[in-house]
């Protein structure tokens, strides 16, 4: 792909011409959404490479509606739903079974965390949530 020199952008308020862009990047830079309501869950499911929302804002009773609709909109944008990342923030300890649930049950597949619940979880939590979801796998 070759690259035009120097970037140009004429909007109403602010105007560039001839801005260096830049090397190109290494590798694909990926676009992940975190949304909540159903126009943009579509967008997520159509377009992106991740869902990232954030456990309270989203509540697991809400999780399946959510997948199901990024799930609907990736399969008939002709996508398979399976390529769409589903990350998790978690701010509030949760215990191995929580985490396994939401891994198992509703699809995440890594889970983001505050720094100071990074000891408690990577020491204790975290093994235990690979052995819980390495069964249920197992067992099917």
């Amino acid at each position: 792909m070759e690259r035009k020199r120097g970037a140009r952008f004429d909007g109403k308020f602010y105007q560039l011409a001839g801005v260096n862009t830049g090397p190109m990047p290494a590798h694909p830079i990926g676009i992940w959404l975190g949304a909540y309501k159903p126009r943009m869950l579509a967008i997520v499911g159509r377009t992106a490479d991740g869902w990232v929302p954030s456990l309270g804002y989203l509540k697991p009773e809400d999780m399946p509606a959510a997948n199901a609709r990024i799930d609907e909109a990736a399969s008939q944008a002709g996508r398979d739903p399976s390529v769409i990342r589903r990350v998790l923030n978690v701010g509030h300890d949760l215990n191995a079974e929580q985490f396994a649930e939401l891994a198992i049950e509703h699809g995440f597949d890594t889970f983001m965390v505050s720094q100071d619940l990074m000891d408690h979880i990577a020491t204790e939590i975290a093994p235990r949530v690979r052995e819980l979801v390495a069964a249920h796998r197992e067992a099917r």
